[in-house]
């Protein structure tokens, strides 16, 4: 209990080291503890998050090479105080920390392994088991393909390129709808924090396009 209250210290002590040197807080979610902060100085957004019972920092600006992602806030000020004298690289919307970790858990895939291979259709008439049933027997497969006791009979030809293939799905589509609730929130970032990405913003708004007529 003592360091949780120490890290919600931590938290908000670090906010207000922040806005002492030129940022300011531009979103912040109480629920989350998740609060993003912007310096039209350094032209730099940087978010601050208490997760875990640890306090996380993010800081991008087209003055570093990469974001500076840290847990002590002195980091941030050697960043800042070592940025290139004129920018290095252009942001996009997936650098900027709009998004707390808490969000990136909660983005589930459209389809699960069940509905993405059709499992109702074409599993579920025999023996009368269900998606839950298949699931577990396909991951079971994959697992134990190559290992000790490899089934020769199993259900699935390929088990573990059925996985593989799904995982690579998943992971392509939960990076697909980060994307786009990181365009939201963009939406509701001031108008410096969103010219900071204006030229990968028309990029993804095209992405955002072609993944609604998918739909």
């Amino acid at each position: 209990m003592e360091n949780l209250e120490l890290n919600e210290q931590k938290y908000n002590n670090d906010m207000i080291t922040l806005s002492r040197i030129g940022f300011r807080p531009i979103y912040t979610s109480k629920e989350d503890a998740f609060t993003i902060m912007y310096s039209g100085l350094t032209s730099s957004v940087c978010s601050v998050e208490l997760n875990g019972g640890n306090v996380s920092l993010d800081l991008a600006s087209p003055y570093l090479e990469t974001n500076k992602k840290t847990d002590n806030i002195m980091d941030v000020f050697t960043a800042i105080k070592d940025m290139e004298q004129v920018p290095v690289r252009d942001l996009t919307v997936e650098d900027l920390p709009l998004l707390s970790s808490k969000e990136k858990e909660q983005i589930m895939p459209d389809k699960d392994i069940a509905t993405y291979f059709n499992f109702k259709e074409n599993y579920d008439s025999s023996l009368g088991m269900g998606d839950e049933y298949w699931t577990k027997r396909l991951l079971r497969e994959a697992k134990n393909e190559f290992g000790h006791g490899a089934i020769l009979e199993g259900a699935f030809e390929s088990p573990s390129m059925m996985v593989e293939e799904y995982e690579s799905y998943a992971s392509q589509n939960k990076k697909e709808k980060e994307s786009l609730q990181k365009i939201n929130r963009l939406g509701q970032m001031p108008y410096g924090v969103q010219t900071l990405v204006a030229n990968s913003l028309q990029e993804a708004n095209e992405v955002t396009d072609e993944i609604s007529k998918r739909k």
